[in-house]
């Protein structure tokens, strides 16, 4: 087996960046390299002491990071993996706290304070750019299509509203009732 490096992008992330390279670590690979994007909660230090090497970033930004951290990997090193120093994985929920926030662009945001893993995703959410692709998956995995296909998303949203407009989401004896209710009372029922 070839012998793998691991880059950790990270920039204040001293909450889990033990736990993620303890389990690097635990898990036989060789080299775990973290990048560091001038951190001031104390991230070198901690993931120093759980068996990382650090290696400072000249600027902030993820691709700054992971390209310091791909040019510090020792040369016998035929495979990099990048993961995020966070410990979360693309398709896990999180619940946040924070604000909402404008950035200096003036795009909204969210300043995280902090943030909680809720679920853990098993396997990872379909490609952005392609898509779900296979329809008979489309089919059978509805919620994976609603991520990954926005034309899906729209139509669902669409097809949503015009059921609560029609009033069809409520039950079938519920929209019976009422419509017997107010005949027998003259229109004069209200519905509940």
């Amino acid at each position: 087996m070839e012998p793998v490096a691991v880059v950790v992008p990270t920039l204040n992330e001293a909450a889990a960046i033990g736990g993620v390279v303890a389990e690097l670590r635990g898990a036989g690979v060789q080299e775990v390299i973290v990048a560091d994007s001038a951190s001031r909660d104390g991230t070198p230090e901690i993931a120093r002491a759980a068996g990382a090497r650090v290696v400072g970033v000249g600027r902030t930004g993820y691709g700054s990071a992971c390209a310091a951290g791909a040019a510090a990997a020792s040369p016998e090193c035929g495979i990099i993996a990048f993961i995020d120093g966070d410990g979360a994985d693309r398709g896990d929920l999180i619940g946040i706290d924070g604000r909402a926030m404008r950035t200096r662009r003036g795009e909204l945001s969210l300043l995280v304070d902090d943030f909680t893993v809720l679920a853990k995703s098993l396997r990872p959410p379909p490609d952005k750019h392609h898509g779900l692709t296979d329809v008979e998956t489309r089919y059978r995995h509805r919620e994976l299509d609603l991520i990954a296909n926005v034309e899906s998303r729209t139509l669902f949203i669409e097809r949503a509203r015009i059921i609560a407009d029609l009033g069809l989401d409520q039950p079938l004896w519920r929209q019976y009732f009422v419509f017997l209710n107010g005949a027998l009372h003259g229109d004069l029922g209200r519905s509940f």
